[in-house]
Order: structure tokens, then C-alpha cells, then sequence
């Protein structure tokens, strides 16, 4: 068993270190060291590679071994193989020294090349791992960390004030900001610079006041998580597009449509904070859960509260559906993607046991015992229902009762039928599979459904909106029913 640092004879290593003309950074897993490593063995008795090359870096940095220089350099790394190699140290790049001679770095250096089909080897990949954390020096990620710590801050400070109506809208603005500066921080501690070069992207290329243009969030994304399914990227994809439309409107009708993902998308943050950061620069300390107006709430309050909110617009609320119908069953459920939460009053008998006012119930579908807590936590929420089949949903009648109104004021005279003209709109949206087609679930589900029971069709409230604002576009009506007639032909 080899001998631990404190066992090592450092005048012997003191006296190898000089007798050498490479640079102790370029020592590792090269035929140099491996003579040198001899050499101690011969001299001073045995000792693991490891430990040795920690005296090398040890005592080459209390200085008078500077001046070295080698022809060796780095292989050159795109995007994400630096990534890869980042993800996988994560705060330890920086003290990448202590990997040297070890299983890990042998088992990250085979990953490497089998993620990548490259054939490098041991001594060239210590190269570019000593590289990258060359590269990130600096102080350009701590700014982007503090600038990422405080826009979130700010977010859940807009979003927690009663008296703020831009609520969910600043909210959003704000996190965009804060995931991106989380984002870059993180590129720049792995010594990437999140900009786009002119070689890579010409067609993204620009210069802002001189400076190249850094990357927008989703490329960010798109370069930190690449092909895999990841329900914290489909969080704040959603959240960029929500972004982009509500940037110059307020829509406080927006917040409780939304509530989950927002929660989401901050521990999202927290998680990656305090994962690539570390504790000491997680927010948790200064973060907390909102105050509550109401406790339990009957079906009349819920009614009366929903009446306050105005009808959100067409356009975002189809966004919102269809975002969220456009993902996988096991994404959406996904709590990284909309986190819900239930708020039970706690009742304790002793006062020492009910000194915290909230606790969360673990979710691990992968755990018997948490499930089982879970599930009788969802028992007891979960109010006494008589079970009512399609309940919310209207047939096709109903659908155009709502819409032919709209029509006849946009077109004196003209119908809209359940057997024609909303056939018509169906096959011209989408929301329901030809007659030619023997499938028939395959339907857009944020508008339609199909009834297995009763071999037909029902329809949500969002389609009949939705064909009520279609209709009041100029020639729309038109363009529908002509598409159809062709079709049909």
C-alpha cells in the first residue's frame, strides 16, 4: 500500500522537482514522471504516483520553479467536450491536482473518449482539464453569480408583494435574467466563454458596443443539457416564450395559471446553484414560503376568486395549452417542471413538535415508504367527489352555440353547424384525426377528447375560445369552410 503525503520525504522531492526542465503541470501520466518517480523509489523508499505528484504541485507553488517551458500544449476542445469535462467536476475543476493518478480520472478519461469516439490520452486529457481551469480564471463568474443570485431575489420579491399586479410578468422577466447570468457563471468557472465566435456561428455573430454577443438562454441550454429529455429545460423553454409575449403587457390573470412552474423554475435554480456553487451561495436562507390570505376554501370560494380574474388572452392561454400538451406524460408530471404543492393545517399535541409551521413530504416514486406517505397525504386533501363523466366538457352543439353568434356578426346569414362547420374547423385545426384514420385518441388534448363510452367527441372550454376568437378574424371563416370543401372533394 503506497504512503501518504505525510510520509513523503520532501527534501528527495524538493531535489527531483529541480532536477527536471518540464513545468510541474505537465508532469502528470508523462515518461518524465515516471522516471522521476523511480528515481524517489530509488532514494527514499516507496510511494503511489498520487501522492507524490501532491508534493510536486505543493511545493511548486511556494514558488523558484517558474520560467519552465514545454512544447507540449493542450488538445484543442470544443464546446461540449468542455462540457462534458464540466459537468462532471463541477466545483472540483478548480482542484483538479487531486485527481491525478486516481481511478476517477482514469474512468472520466475513458468516458471522455468513448462519449466523443476520440483516442486521447491519459497525459494530453490532464492537459486539457488543467487548461479549462486555467481558463476560468478570474473574477467574470463571480459577477455573473452575483448578478444571477440577485435577479432571483428580486423575482420572488415582485412575485410575493400583494400589492403588485405585474406579478407573474416581472417575475418571468427577472428569472430569465437570473438563469441566464446562473448559466453564463457556470460556462465561465469551467473556462468557457458563453459568446458566440464567428467561426462557430457566423449566422449568430454580432458585436454589441465592440463586445461579441453573449449567449441567450435557451443556446445556453441547448449547450449545458444538448439531446437529453430534461423536464428543467422544458420549464424555462415554456418560460422563454412566456417571456417574449407578455415583455410589454400586464397580465395579473396570468398567476394562478402558471403558480407551478414558477415554483419550479425556482428550486430548479436553487438546485443548480447550490450544486455547482456550493451551500454557502444557496438562497435558501433567503428565501421562504409566501404568507396565505385563506385557509380551506370551499367550491363557492373557488368560484367566486376565479370570477375576479379576467379571461386570459387567447393567444397566451393557447401558448400555455399547447406548451404543456406538446410534452411527454412523464416531463409534464415531472415536479422539476411544474412543481404543486398541497397546504395542510398541522396539528401537533406537544408544542416541541410542532416548532416547524411547514414541512414538505418527500416525492420519490422510487421509495415505498415516501409514496405511501405521500399518497395518504393525497387521501387526505382530496375532497369527497361523486365521480361525473366528461364533467366540464361539451359536445359539438355547444361548441356552436357559442361561436355561430360571432359568425353571423362577422357574415350576415351565415351558420355554423355542428355536422358541417365544425367538422370543418376540427379537420382544419387539427384537434381530432381524419375519419380515415383508425385511431381515434389521437386528438389535440388542450381541445378535444375522445369518449370511448359513447363513440364520439368532446370538447374543451379552451376550443370553444379558441374558435370564438378565430372567427372574429377578418376572412377566416372563409378560408375554413373552403379548405374543407376542397377536402372533401
Amino acid at each position: 500500500m503506497a504512503a501518504d503525503s505525510g510520509q513523503v520525504d520532501r527534501q528527495t522531492v524538493e531535489r527531483l522537482l529541480k532536477s527536471t526542465k518540464y513545468p510541474r503541470d505537465k508532469l502528470p501520466y508523462t515518461e518524465e514522471f515516471d522516471r522521476l518517480h523511480k528515481a524517489y523509489y530509488e532514494q527514499a523508499g516507496k510511494v503511489s504516483k498520487h501522492d507524490l505528484m501532491q508534493e510536486f504541485f505543493n511545493l511548486a507553488k511556494k514558488g523558484g520553479f517558474a520560467g519552465r517551458k514545454s512544447d507540449r500544449e493542450a488538445p484543442d476542445l470544443n464546446i461540449q467536450q468542455a462540457v462534458f469535462i464540466g459537468k462532471r467536476l463541477g466545483r472540483r475543476l478548480p482542484a483538479r491536482g487531486s485527481l491525478v493518478y486516481t481511478d476517477e480520472f482514469k474512468t472520466l478519461c475513458n468516458d471522455f473518449n468513448t462519449r466523443f469516439g476520440t483516442k486521447i490520452s491519459l497525459a494530453d486529457f490532464w492537459l486539457a482539464v488543467d487548461g479549462l481551469a486555467k481558463k476560468a480564471k478570474g473574477d467574470e463568474w463571480a459577477a455573473q453569480l452575483n448578478k444571477a443570485r440577485e435577479s432571483a431575489c428580486l423575482a420572488v420579491e415582485v412575485h410575493n408583494k400583494p400589492l403588485v399586479t405585474f406579478r407573474s410578468g416581472g417575475y418571468i422577466v427577472l428569472m430569465n435574467i437570473a438563469w441566464t447570468a446562473l448559466m453564463h457563471a457556470i460556462f465561465f468557472r469551467w473556462g468557457i466563454k458563453p459568446f458566440y465566435r464567428e467561426k462557430d456561428r457566423p449566422e449568430r455573430f454580432a458585436k454589441i458596443d465592440g463586445d461579441c454577443k453573449g449567449w441567450e438562454l435557451g443556446t445556453c441550454l441547448d449547450e449545458y443539457i444538448g439531446d437529453e429529455a430534461s423536464p428543467v429545460r422544458e420549464n424555462l423553454k415554456m418560460f422563454i416564450g412566456l417571456r417574449n409575449k407578455i415583455e410589454h403587457r400586464s397580465l395579473p390573470e396570468l398567476d394562478h395559471r402558471i403558480f407551478g412552474e414558477c415554483q419550479a423554475m425556482l428550486l430548479n435554480f436553487e438546485d443548480m446553484l447550490f450544486q455547482q456553487f456550493g451551500p454557502e451561495h444557496a438562497l435558501s436562507e433567503s428565501l421562504s414560503l409566501a404568507l396565505q390570505f385563506s385557509h380551506l376554501r370551499d367550491p363557492e370560494q373557488v368560484a367566486a376568486i376565479r370570477s375576479l380574474h379576467a379571461p386570459l388572452s387567447a393567444d397566451i392561454a393557447e401558448y400555455i395549452d399547447s406548451f404543456r400538451s406538446s410534452l411527454t406524460d412523464d416531463i409534464r408530471n415531472d415536479l422539476a417542471f411544474s412543481y404543486r404543492v398541497y397546504l395542510i393545517p398541522k396539528v401537533a399535541n406537544r408544542e416541541s413538535a410542532s416548532d416547524l409551521a411547514v414541512e414538505f413530504v418527500k416525492y420519490n416514486p422510487d421509495d415505498p415508504e415516501q409514496m405511501k406517505q405521500y399518497n395518504s397525504v393525497v387521501a387526505l386533501v382530496k375532497p369527497a367527489v361523486t365521480q361525473v363523466a366528461n364533467q366540464g366538457r361539451l359536445k359539438a352543439g355547444d361548441v356552436c352555440r357559442a361561436v355561430e353568434p360571432v359568425v353571423q356578426e362577422m357574415h350576415a346569414n351565415k351558420k355554423f353547424s355542428a355536422s358541417y362547420h365544425h367538422a370543418a374547423a376540427c379537420q382544419f385545426y387539427k384537434v381530432r384525426p381524419p375519419k380515415s384514420d383508425t385511431d381515434r385518441t389521437k386528438t389535440k388534448t388542450q381541445y378535444c377528447h375522445y369518449d370511448e363510452a359513447h363513440k364520439d367527441y368532446v370538447y374543451t372550454d379552451a376550443w370553444k375560445k379558441f374558435l370564438v376568437q378565430e372567427m372574429k378574424k377578418p376572412g377566416q371563416y372563409q378560408k375554413v369552410m373552403e379548405a374543407y370543401k376542397n377536402g372533401t372533394k
